[in-house]
C-alpha cells in the first residue's frame, strides 16, 4: 500500500478469524462545497464570485462583444443568468466553428451554422489560419484570469492562522470523530480542506502522489478507484495548482499530455501550449483546461483524473450516511443527475448557503422533490431528512455543533 495512503487510517476495524475484510463502524460523510463555501474568504477586496470573474473576463473586447450580442438578444427575461460560464462557452463555439473550417474539413458545425455578423466582422482581414489561434488565447487568458482571482482569496486559506481556516479545521476534524470517514469533493479550483487541516490529525488523500524535486505531483489514478475507505477531498471541477504535462515534445508529432499538480499558480506557467486540444464526441474539438468551466463539463470530465473523482463521486452518493452540502448551488445538471438517483431513505442531508430567496434555492427545490418534505430554512427539525441553514458558512462554522444537533445528525 502507498505511504500517502498508509498515513490515512483505515476507518474501521479488523474481524479476527472469519475475514481480512474491514468492518466499517463509523458513518460515510459526503461533504460538496461550491462557490458559496469560499465566501469567509472575500474581504478587502478580494472576490472571486461570479460577478467579479465575469467583470474581470469582459475587460477582453472580443469576451464584450459576446457579452453584449447575448445581453441584446436574452433580454429581459435571462439577461441575468448570463455570466463568465456563458462567455466561456460562446468563445468555445466560435472556436469550434473557425476551427472546422480549416482543413480537412471534418466538422458538420461550419457548414450549417454561421456565427452572428458582429463576431465575424471582429476578424475581418484577418488570415483564417489565424483566428483559431485568436481565439485560443481568448480562451487560455480568460481561464488566467479566473485562476488569478481564486489565488487571491486561496492565499488566506494557506495562512494556518487565519480564524476561520481554525474554525474550519476544528469543524472537519470533529466530522471525523468515532472512525467517521470524511469523503469530501468541491466544485471549486481551490485546494481548501487539505490546506487547513495541513498540521492536523486529518489526512486527506486528494488523488495524488508524493511531490517530485521540482515540487509536482502525479495522480495515480489505481489509488482514487481504490481510496472510498480513506478519507479524501478531490475538486470535481479541477485546480488553479495543475496543469497539463507534455511526455513527448510537439516538434515531434506526439501530443501526449497528462494533468499535474504543481506547487504554483495555473497563471504563472510559461508553457507555450499549455491548454491541448481534444477530441470528446466524433469531430468535436474542444480546448482543454486544467479547470473546467462553461457549459461543456461533460466532455471534460470524460478526461482522467476527472473521470476518476466523478466515479468516486458517483459511489460516495450511494453509500454515503450523511450529506453536507455548503455553498453548493445545483446548478450543476451533471451532479443534480447523479442525486437524484439517490436512496434517500434514512439518509441525512444538511445544506448551508446564504441566499435572499431561500424558497427559490435549487437544492431546496430538488430535495423537496426527491425527499417529499418541506424544507423551512433555519427551522431545524431532527425527523427530516433534509434542513437547511441560510445564515452564511462562516455563521455555521462558529455554531455547527448546535445545529447538527438540532438536524438529528448523529456522529
Amino acid at each position: 500500500m502507498p505511504k500517502r495512503l498508509q498515513m490515512n487510517a483505515q476507518p474501521g476495524r479488523w474481524e479476527e478469524g472469519k475475514t481480512n475484510k474491514p468492518t466499517f463502524m463509523g458513518k460515510r460523510i459526503l461533504i460538496l462545497t461550491g462557490a458559496g463555501a469560499a465566501y469567509p474568504w472575500f474581504r478587502d477586496g478580494i472576490d472571486a464570485s461570479t460577478k467579479t470573474i465575469t467583470a474581470e473576463i469582459l475587460k477582453d473586447p472580443f469576451c464584450k462583444i459576446i457579452y453584449d450580442e447575448l445581453q441584446s438578444q436574452f433580454a429581459p427575461n435571462f439577461k441575468d443568468s448570463i455570466n463568465f460560464e456563458t462567455i466561456i462557452n460562446a468563445i468555445e463555439r466560435v472556436f469550434q466553428y473557425y476551427r472546422g473550417k480549416q482543413p480537412p474539413v471534418n466538422s458538420d458545425f461550419p457548414i450549417l451554422f454561421n456565427p452572428s455578423d458582429l463576431i465575424t466582422n471582429h476578424f475581418e482581414g484577418k488570415d483564417p489560419n489565424e483566428i483559431p489561434v485568436i481565439i485560443y488565447n481568448v480562451f487560455r487568458t480568460s481561464i488566467e484570469k479566473i485562476s488569478r482571482l481564486v489565488e487571491f482569496y486561496d492565499a488566506l486559506i494557506k495562512q494556518s492562522q487565519n480564524s476561520v481556516n481554525v474554525l474550519l479545521k476544528d469543524f472537519l476534524c470533529d466530522m471525523k470523530v468515532k472512525e467517521n470517514l470524511l469523503r469530501s469533493y468541491t466544485t471549486n479550483y481551490d485546494q481548501m480542506f487539505i490546506d487547513v487541516t495541513q498540521k492536523s490529525i486529518l489526512k486527506l488523500f486528494d488523488g495524488f502522489n508524493y511531490p517530485t524535486k521540482d515540487g509536482s505531483k502525479e495522480y495515480i489514478l489505481s489509488e482514487i478507484d481504490n481510496s472510498e475507505m480513506h478519507d479524501c477531498f478531490f475538486n470535481l471541477h479541477g485546480c488553479i495548482y495543475w496543469h497539463w504535462k507534455y511526455i513527448f515534445p510537439w516538434d515531434k508529432g506526439i501530443s501526449q499530455f497528462e494533468l499535474q499538480q504543481i506547487p504554483f499558480n495555473y497563471s504563472f506557467s510559461n508553457d507555450l501550449r499549455k491548454d491541448p486540444l481534444i477530441e470528446t464526441n466524433p469531430n468535436e474539438i474542444h480546448i482543454s483546461s486544467p479547470i473546467i468551466t462553461g457549459f461543456n463539463k461533460l466532455q471534460r470530465i470524460n478526461q482522467e483524473p476527472f473521470n476518476a473523482f466523478a466515479n468516486a463521486f458517483y459511489r460516495d452518493c450511494h453509500k454515503a450516511d450523511i450529506f453536507i452540502f455548503i455553498g453548493f448551488s445545483f446548478n450543476d445538471s451533471h451532479i443534480n443527475n447523479v442525486l437524484n438517483h439517490v436512496d434517500w431513505t434514512g439518509k441525512k442531508v444538511l445544506i448551508v448557503d446564504k441566499c435572499e430567496k431561500p424558497k427559490n434555492h435549487k437544492g431546496v427545490q430538488n430535495f423537496e422533490n426527491w425527499c417529499g418534505e418541506s424544507i423551512v430554512p433555519d427551522q431545524f427539525d431532527a425527523e427530516r431528512n433534509v434542513n437547511f441553514y441560510n445564515k452564511g458558512f462562516e455563521k455555521f462554522l462558529k455554531g455547527y455543533s448546535s445545529v447538527i444537533e438540532e438536524c438529528g445528525i448523529k456522529l
